[in-house]
């Protein structure tokens, strides 16, 4: 029911001690991680605006990641209120800005 996540950096340290970024990046992991060995990587994965405390580098590094998930077949949705950014791979983006 509960659990904590540590990290080192020339220490051990509770994830709060490092960027909002940096624990969200981290939370994202273990979210794969517990999908790919619940389900393996033949269920969707819908994620939400994941990627808001993301700086550009670890934003394009998230999307690649997916990119590469999509690419072996993984079906992947993500909702976000913000311009997704170029990334390699095949993507079917919905804006739904433009729908009218």
């Amino acid at each position: 029911k509960k659990f904590s996540v540590t990290a080192e950096k020339d220490g051990v340290y509770d994830l709060s001690y490092f960027s909002l970024g940096t624990s969200d990046q981290t939370y994202l992991a273990i979210r794969l991680a517990v999908i790919d060995l619940l389900f393996g990587k033949d269920k969707p994965i819908f994620i939400d605006d994941a990627f808001l405390q993301y700086d550009e580098e670890r934003e394009k590094a998230a999307f690649k990641l997916l990119s590469e998930r999509a690419k072996e077949g993984q079906q992947i949705i993500f909702f976000t209120c913000r311009p997704v950014p170029d990334f390699e791979g095949d993507a079917n983006i919905i804006n739904l800005d433009n729908l009218n």
